[in-house]
């Protein structure tokens, strides 16, 4: 996937490379905050400064985090729209746009749903997939290396996320029903270059067309970008 989306980045580099530092340092943090805690309890002696320490990295680890996810959601964002240019400017130009081998439906389709999952599968691989075996492998040495204790911890912490996850999760019914709205506008501007291709052409059309879609694209942009926020 990244080999075949890397084309598709371009404009992204600064973005994408620091989403991978922050991601990186995040997961340091995570390594670190259990061996921090576990040095605490067992001198068993209060230090300021080693609280202070733990509580750097917790914060750390958060602020990190959230802009690790804010910008792989954003380098998808943006490299998704680029791909859906590409796809329709290929489509333009190539037997598809007169329905050869494929139907107007699965014409469509490529240019809205299969492109949100392409994005939706990069986000997810640089956001959580990738770190997410990372910080398994992490988690299962760190609960080995201290005791049965943090296993109970990390549980109690997962339900509360759970909860938490779906409580937001109702909230987010308004935003998803406003990017469905730019998402099936833009497709009916696909379909609509389909259908009256010779019309467009006849009337010189094209740039106007071209336009059109580029400002449903941005639409659909920035419906995606509120979205991504809320979650």
């Amino acid at each position: 996937l990244m080999r075949w989306y890397r084309p598709y980045l371009t404009g992204t580099g600064q973005r994408l490379t620091w989403t991978i530092v922050a991601t990186a340092v995040v997961l340091f943090c995570q390594a670190v905050v259990p061996l921090q805690v576990e040095s605490i309890l067992h001198h068993e002696v209060w230090s300021t400064s080693a609280v202070l320490i733990l509580l750097a990295l917790v914060v750390l680890q958060l602020v990190l985090g959230h802009f690790a996810h804010e910008g792989a959601h954003d380098v998808a964002n943006r490299s998704s729209a680029s791909l859906r240019s590409r796809i329709f400017q290929r489509t333009r130009h190539s037997p598809v746009i007169a329905q050869e081998g494929l139907s107007r439906s699965s014409v469509v389709g490529r240019h809205t749903s299969d492109v949100d999952i392409v994005s939706d599968a990069f986000e997810t691989t640089v956001s959580s997939g990738v770190p997410g075996v990372i910080r398994i492998i992490l988690s299962l040495a760190l609960l080995t290396f201290i005791e049965w204790h943090a296993g109970v911890a990390m549980t109690i912490a997962t339900l509360a996320f759970i909860g938490v996850r779906r409580f937001v999760g109702r909230r987010l019914l308004v935003d998803d029903k406003v990017r469905l709205d730019a998402n099936s506008r833009l497709g009916d501007s696909v379909d609509e270059t389909i259908t009256t291709s010779r019309l467009v052409a006849g009337l010189h059309l094209t740039d106007w067309v071209t336009a059109r879609y580029e400002a449903r694209v941005q639409r659909l942009v920035h419906a995606t970008h509120e979205q991504g926020r809320s979650v």
